[in-house]
């Protein structure tokens, strides 16, 4: 029989590990992508330590998936660019280095309408229950990610697409269907909070990570407390890959999770 698992562990984890080591957009310090994740592990990309932890193959798997629908969806405005009543830009350089800090990213799309309004697109794969969750509203990380990309290409609006990679007739997703979200930046997006705070918001904290950087010191392991609507500090990490009581989601799916448990 043929271990499949480490074929694709073998032929993908070296191709995962060059994309994650990729420099930033516009050789900064940090990247836009990191929106809405934990100081401290922005602090370890930014740093160049190597990841402590393994990704097994239903990751990887998960990660090919998320790519080809990504690269699928956005191959199909540029084919029909001509076609449509505006103008289509995929991959756009952003440089936020202007805003206070050495900050960029790649915008999935950018559209311009024959008015002239700007609108960043960025697309997203999701579970089922990620799906589900987004009938409702996006993910803070991703109005985070798009933000920062409209606020550096003085965009008006951002338009965020969850595609589902899964059915479940229980919560009446299916697999590929499309969930969009749009906002102009003073748009209330969660309760008295625009786009622009939640951009101005994370500008912050890419600052103050740029700040530990310069100053050669390790951050607090700071994070988004999705119940309490606030910052927290995480004293002790979750185990990689295991659930927690009381534990911080982000801290089971870091790649840092044991270098940050050893400080």
């Amino acid at each position: 029989m043929v271990d499949v698992e480490s074929v694709v562990i073998e032929g993908q984890l070296a191709k995962h590990y060059a994309q994650e080591s990729k420099p930033t957009a516009a050789g900064t310090l940090l990247r836009c992508s990191d929106a809405g994740s934990c100081e401290r592990k922005r602090w370890f990309a930014a740093t160049g330590v190597e990841q402590s932890e393994s990704i097994d193959a239903a990751t990887l798997l998960a990660f090919h998936v998320g790519t080809a629908v990504h690269e699928f969806v956005q191959d199909a405005f540029a084919e029909n660019a001509a076609d449509l009543p505006w103008s289509v830009e995929n991959e756009v350089v952003v440089d936020l280095t202007g805003f206070g800090v050495s900050l960029s990213g790649s915008a999935d799309t950018v559209i311009t309408m024959k008015s002239g309004q700007k609108i960043v697109m960025e697309f997203k794969t999701a579970t089922a229950y990620g799906a589900k969750m987004a009938l409702d509203a996006p993910k803070r990380e991703h109005v985070g990610q798009a933000g920062l990309y409209a606020r550096g290409l003085g965009a008006d609006a951002i338009q965020i697409v969850y595609v589902s990679k899964e059915t479940s007739f229980r919560d009446g997703i299916r697999a590929g269907q499309i969930i969009s979200h749009y906002f102009e930046m003073d748009d209330e997006v969660f309760p008295t909070e625009s786009v622009n705070d939640v951009v101005d918001f994370e500008l912050e904290r890419f600052r103050r990570v740029e700040e530990a950087v310069v100053e050669q010191r390790v951050p607090d392991a700071v994070v988004w407390d999705n119940q309490e609507n606030e910052l927290s500090v995480v004293v002790s990490p979750a185990p990689y890959g295991k659930p927690s009581k009381g534990g911080h989601w982000e801290c089971r799916y870091c790649q840092y999770n044991s270098a940050c448990s050893d400080i």
